[in-house]
């Protein structure tokens, strides 16, 4: 079976591998939020920054600006191309619009790359907020975004960790049914905890939007800190931390068995 556009396929699976990183590292502070009262809460855009002041960050944010890039195109391949035949009845253009907001997202962490690479301050997300709060339709292009973080990146990527959709998108025929099993189940999990994440993200937008807030719209950081103050929240951050570590996991390990099918 040829690959779609075949040029493409080493730096989507590379692209892959670093967003798993980014996610793995995110995951990990958020461990460290959970059990050690001296930690903070990181989002993939704070991981990117962290990479960056080590001692070899430049090297680190090349290679991760490349991986965005990659892993960003893949993202438009899918939604315009449909490799994976998702086809055109709602649900299926709903998933394929999802590859296009997948796009976007990971453009804008590419740009936050290259503005870590340039010595730049990269711009919060608020900034954009109160950009689009300041249009007179700003508050409803602001909460239309929110309902499609909340039901594409959220509630439907928790449904898909719970049926294990993922797995038509593996080359499972290559594994041995361990690593099959091992693989899905990081799968299943990753997807479930990052949806619940998602959806927190969403609905700071939609909140923002309802009260005209330019400095709402709070990002990953703040759905960790969201989680960290319920009813025994410490545990309920840990235990979707562990989630978001078992996606990055299971991001890298897609970089081997993702499929790639013809377009």
């Amino acid at each position: 079976m040829k690959a779609a556009l075949p040029w493409i396929e080493p730096p989507v699976r590379f692209g892959a591998f670093v967003r798993g990183v980014l996610y793995l590292l995110a995951g990990l502070f958020a461990l460290r939020l959970a059990f050690d009262s001296g930690g903070a809460p990181m989002a993939p855009a704070g991981a990117i920054a962290m990479l960056g002041d080590q001692e070899f960050g430049r090297v680190l944010l090349v290679l991760v600006a490349l991986g965005l890039l990659g892993y960003a195109t893949w993202g438009i391949v899918r939604a315009v191309f449909d490799p994976h035949g998702r086809g055109t009845k709602p649900l299926g253009m709903f998933q394929r619009a999802g590859y296009a907001v997948s796009a976007v997202g990971h453009g804008g962490l590419l740009f936050l790359t290259l503005s870590n690479l340039s010595g730049a301050s990269a711009t919060r997300s608020g900034g954009w907020i109160g950009s689009l709060l300041a249009h007179p339709l700003g508050p409803w292009l602001l909460g239309l975004v929110g309902m499609c973080w909340v039901v594409g990146a959220g509630v439907l990527q928790i449904v898909a960790g719970a049926r294990g959709s993922m797995e038509r998108d593996l080359r499972t025929e290559r594994m041995s049914p361990t690593t099959r099993s091992f693989v899905l189940s990081l799968g299943r999990v990753g997807a479930v905890a990052r949806g619940l994440l998602f959806t927190l993200v969403g609905g700071f937008m939609i909140q923002a939007a309802v009260q005209r807030d330019p400095g709402g719209g709070e990002g990953i950081e703040a759905a960790w800190l969201t989680l960290l103050h319920e009813p025994y929240g410490r545990w309920l951050l840990g235990a979707v931390a562990l989630g978001i570590v078992a996606f990055g996991l299971y991001s890298m390990l897609c970089a081997r068995w993702m499929r790639i099918r013809v377009i």
